[in-house]
């Protein structure tokens, strides 16, 4: 369930985010979004409050927390995987370029 938080809204130290700063919509399991609905802290996330999250930067993302290990190693090479190196537009001898 989205959540909007009301106030700031402190998390577990193991968290990635320990602290959820007010106006930031998350994910919340349906516990914590009880618990929290019921003291006041936060409510259901509408497709506005939603919207503006993003926005503004507020929207804390599922895929901001570790994904779960499953216990399968990842044999791919990273070729595979499709990372490629950035493109730079560095030259190879910015020295000669320097006036001084």
């Amino acid at each position: 369930m989205l959540i909007k938080a009301l106030t700031s809204i402190e998390g577990s130290r193991k968290s990635q985010n320990p602290v959820i700063n007010p106006n930031s919509v998350f994910e919340a399991d349906d516990k914590t979004a009880k618990r929290l609905l019921d003291m006041g802290a936060a409510r259901e996330a509408t497709k506005e409050d939603i919207a503006l999250a993003k926005v503004h930067g507020l929207m804390i993302e599922t895929a901001d927390k570790p994904a779960p290990d499953t216990g399968k190693a990842d044999t791919k090479p990273a070729a595979a995987k499709g990372a490629d190196k950035p493109k730079t537009d560095a030259k190879p001898d910015a020295k000669s370029d320097d006036p001084l």
